[in-house]
């Protein structure tokens, strides 16, 4: 329907103020919204789209029967995207819905229109741990909130020049006291809020392996979590254990979940053997509320905090179902291989008769563990596999399905391999279990971590090899066709700082950009009540460098290409050549107001002082033929500017003179 009617225009209803104030408004939300609708769907974004035509409909009685019918009707969509009463039900629910009344009926911002903008960017800065995120919806909120003040205040898009900036300058004091506060006040844990995050984290790795759905993991490049070492390690340490699978049910492994009634008791038994190497860490995830925490080696301690505790497997575990764990954790481990434990032992296998009968005669042959673990690897090594992360599907029962990749189509990746092996292990009465984690991780000397991602996501085999002695094997590191992958993983692993030439400085580059984004993460983020009262004691003068840093840097982020932008339009000479006959015209107590002419003001300066009547109108005239006359040519228009600039030197010196 085409509107009409006074003042407006085109297809939209309302005024062509309150259409101009839709229009700044929605280009200032659009970040919140697109972010929002990112983290939960990503068509929430079109109907918050869809409900601006709205928020320009005259205040009728046929607008609030339109409410009435549209509103149970959005609340039944959203609830079809995010399913309540999660919290990312809610937060789209104000989202979507505030946007009816974001211009009121006089072309104004409404009065609590800001709630429907900074309480979902709150939300999202809350379950991000991204800071550029965090950095961009800051940006965004403050950017909304200048619009909001320009509009509520009825400046026109002419004052945008003027009065701008001052209103920069006052956002930043607020956000610099903001910050202050943020500092001062206690914290709470957003994963400790119930709803407030999804009950289960998403990561690359699980407590069920099955064949075919692991490579989906191994391709995707998110962050898993950061792991802080003093140094770097051995690329034969960089095993990050997560969970051990216990359970074989044809072709697939999964957790025993009577483990975790096993909770507070350490597998690792100082009375077995002493500890050679120890290492003390800390973990990041990169989600938050995560379901385990990565352990490199074996753990020392049967707790990390409250939450986290030990069960025989050596897995850290929530305490209780409902226990929330921390989003970052300090670790003490041992990096001893083989390790001495307590670890449950299984020979439990179902079905593959011809690999368990294979298994059983190798063995046979073998006469010991030692020795049949190296034939097996080798057998592995022999190059008759190929590792893919695209292979064969095995058709056939799953009591078979490891019989025929053993024996026919010897291709796949990491669960292939780790599953087959253990089979073979248990069938010839060898303890043995599947472990899925991570291996490797780029290391970054600027930070001091590990940065492990999804796709370092890894399956090996833990094999008891005498008794309470357990040895890690990799049979995918020996696979031919698998050792071009695991030498890029360990040149990951070495630091950057080195390398030469154009790619050095570039990823050099990449990684100090990432360090700084992981402390702001730290000290910003997932600044805590412990983080503050360690601030508050003053031991810690980094993480208050870091808010004023922050402070710095989220002002200028929106400062900066204000002012770049004030240059760009001062290029025009014509611009500057007018902005300095306002200037003096200031020093005289002149201001031009917006309604008034060039000429007009001239003659009014000319009344004011006598004294300066002549050049300032020779000024005002040969300006006005200049930028309102016929565009001269381009040797005439640079005499004109000459003297343009000599009016403005008559000017000066009058005042000179007058003085």
């Amino acid at each position: 329907m085409l509107w009409r009617g006074q003042n407006r225009v085109g297809f939209l209803p309302g005024s062509a103020k309150a259409q101009l104030t839709a229009l700044l408004l929605a280009l200032a939300a659009a970040p919140v919204a697109l972010m929002m609708a990112l983290f939960t769907d990503i068509r929430a974004f079109f109907l918050w789209l869809l409900m601006w035509p709205v928020a320009l409909m005259p205040r009728r009685w046929w607008r609030t029967a339109l409410l009435l019918v549209l509103i149970p009707a959005m609340l039944a969509l959203l609830a079809q995207l995010t399913q309540p009463p999660q919290a990312p039900y809610f937060m789209l629910v104000v989202l979507v819905l505030s946007v009816c009344e974001q211009v009121m009926e006089d072309g104004r911002p409404g009065a609590f229109n800001l709630i429907g903008v900074i309480f979902p960017a709150l939300c999202v800065m809350v379950l991000s741990t991204n800071v550029f995120v965090f950095l961009l919806l800051l940006v965004a909120v403050i950017f909304y909130a200048g619009v909001y003040t320009l509009r509520i205040n009825d400046m026109p898009l002419s004052g945008l020049r003027i009065r701008l900036l001052p209103i920069v300058v006052a956002l930043s004091g607020s956000l610099f006291f903001a910050i202050a506060a943020f500092i001062l006040m206690p914290r709470i844990n957003p994963a400790a809020i119930p709803g407030l995050v999804a009950p289960q984290a998403t990561s690359g790795v699980g407590d069920r392996l099955d064949m075919g759905r692991f490579s989906n993991v191994i391709l995707n490049g998110d962050d898993a979590f950061r792991a802080f070492v003093d140094k770097p390690l051995a690329q034969k340490d960089l095993y990050w254990r997560v969970h051990v699978l216990g359970l074989m049910d044809g072709a697939s492994w999964s957790r025993d979940p009577r483990r975790d009634a096993q909770i507070g008791a350490l597998p690792f038994d100082k009375r077995l053997g002493q500890v050679d190497e120890t290492l003390r860490y800390g973990i990041r995830h990169a989600r938050q509320a995560p379901d385990w925490h990565p352990v490199l080696g074996i753990a020392l301690a049967a707790r990390i905090d409250d939450n986290a505790r030990l069960n025989r497997y050596g897995e850290y575990v929530k305490r209780t179902r409902t226990s929330v764990l921390d989003q970052q954790v300090l670790v003490t481990s041992s990096l001893d291989d083989p390790y001495r434990a307590n670890v449950p032992v299984s020979l439990q296998i179902s079905g593959q008769p011809k690999l368990a009968a294979w298994a059983r005669e190798n063995f046979a042959q073998a006469g010991s563990r030692q020795v049949f673990i190296d034939r097996l690897l080798a057998h592995f090594a022999s190059g008759e596999y190929q590792y893919t992360l695209r292979p064969e599907t095995l058709d056939g029962v799953p009591s078979g399905r490891l019989d025929s990749f053993f024996f026919d189509t010897k291709n796949g990746y990491c669960s292939h391999y780790a599953m087959a092996m253990a089979t073979a292990l248990r069938a010839a009465g060898i303890p043995a279990h599947v472990v899925v984690g991570y291996h490797g991780g780029e290391w970054n000397g600027f930070g001091q971590y590990y940065r492990i991602r999804q796709s370092d996501a890894h399956a090996w085999v833990e094999a008891e090899i005498e008794p309470g002695e357990w040895l890690r094997l990799d049979p995918t590191q020996v696979v031919p066709s698998a050792v071009g992958r695991f030498r890029a993983r360990q040149l990951e692993g070495v630091s950057v700082e080195t390398l030469p030439g154009w790619r050095g400085v570039m990823q050099r580059g990449l990684q100090r950009v990432d360090a700084f984004v992981v402390r702001l993460n730290s000290d910003i983020v997932l600044y805590d009540e412990a983080a503050r009262r360690e601030l508050l004691s003053g031991t810690v003068l980094g993480r208050l460098i870091s808010f004023v840093s922050f402070w710095l840097v989220a002002s200028l982020a929106f400062i900066v290409p204000l002012f770049l932008w004030r240059w760009w339009v001062r290029r025009d000479p014509m611009v500057r050549l007018d902005q300095q006959f306002l200037a003096l015209a200031s020093k005289d107590g002149l201001a031009r107001a917006a309604y008034e002419g060039r000429m007009s003001f001239a003659r009014r300066w000319a009344r004011a002082t006598p004294l300066l009547a002549e050049p300032v109108e020779q000024f005002a005239d040969l300006f006005c033929r200049l930028s309102y006359g016929a565009p001269p040519e381009a040797n005439a228009a640079a005499k004109a500017r000459d003297e343009l600039k000599m009016r403005l030197r008559l000017i000066r010196a009058a005042r000179r003179n007058m003085t």
